[in-house]
């Protein structure tokens, strides 16, 4: 289950690198086909191919937790409407 999250956690990571680089609107900042689009979706692709090659029991019991943590937040927004819960680290 660890590897199911973790490899999710991956994939978003490459794909917000492609979007923000790649598709992003950046003033002043030329778009490098290799570094900004390849790189990130070939990270992302070759973490979806680990991903799906996880086994069956993995991706079910992933799959079942990551339905659960997103009903437990739909309930708790009041079906997303709401703001979710936040946890403040500053210094009072």
């Amino acid at each position: 289950m660890l590897n199911f999250g973790a490899f999710l956690a991956f994939m978003g990571v490459n794909f917000a690198c492609f979007a923000q680089f790649y598709l992003g609107e950046r003033p002043g900042r030329k778009r490098h086909l290799l570094k900004d689009a390849v790189v990130p979706l070939v990270g992302f692709l070759f973490c979806l191919w680990i991903w799906c090659n996880l086994s069956k029991p993995s991706l079910l019991r992933g799959a079942v937790w990551l339905g659960a943590g997103l009903l437990y937040a739909a309930i708790k927004t009041r079906g997303f409407r709401g703001r979710p819960l936040t946890m403040d680290f500053r210094d009072t």
